[in-house]
This record gives C-alpha cells, sequence and structure tokens, in this order.
C-alpha cells in the first residue's frame, strides 16, 4: 500500500475556496497510474499532493485564480474547459487547455 499524503495547506485553501465560492476539488493526489490515465505531466505536482484541479468553468475559472493569488500568493495555475488546475509548487506559471 501506497501512503497518500495531501498537504495541509492544500486541505486548507480548498476548504476556504469551498466557503468562498461552492467550488469542490476533483482531483488532488494521484498515483502514478492514474496520472499516466488522465495524461498528467510526468512531474505532476499531483503525484506530491500539492496540487488540485476545482470544478469550476468561464468567469468563475479567472475569479478563482485572482483571490488564490492574492490571497495565499499562488502562482501555478492550468485552465480547462470544466476545471482550473492549481498547485503550491515554487514559481510561476499558467497554461490554457
Amino acid at each position: 500500500h501506497q501512503k497518500v499524503e495531501i498537504a495541509k495547506p492544500l486541505i486548507d485553501i480548498l476548504i476556504d475556496l469551498y466557503n468562498k465560492f461552492g467550488v469542490r476539488a476533483s482531483s488532488t493526489w494521484r498515483c502514478p497510474e492514474s496520472n499516466q490515465a488522465v495524461g498528467g505531466a510526468s512531474r505532476s505536482a499531483h503525484l506530491e499532493g500539492i496540487a488540485a484541479d476545482v470544478a469550476a468553468r468561464g468567469d468563475l475559472r479567472y475569479q478563482i485564480r485572482e483571490y488564490l493569488a492574492k490571497t495565499y500568493c499562488i502562482g501555478r495555475f492550468g485552465f480547462y474547459s470544466t476545471h482550473l488546475h492549481f498547485d503550491l509548487g515554487s514559481g510561476c506559471a499558467t497554461w490554457y487547455k
């Protein structure tokens, strides 16, 4: 059995997002097999338990990004049609798929 650990700060942020925006995480930690099956990057932050995808569409994704950047100094975001990815990795990056 593999020990699964989701970073405590990520859990706190997800609770905050639910309370503020009513969004839920659609993905957090992934095992390597699940990550590969969904086409995740080989060095995905999901594998480390420091990434989340939240179910959000349209402008809500941008509102959440702005909130996370200002409130938590998060700088890594991926925009998808059905969700917003963010992670607690260092540096800044934004991608659109």
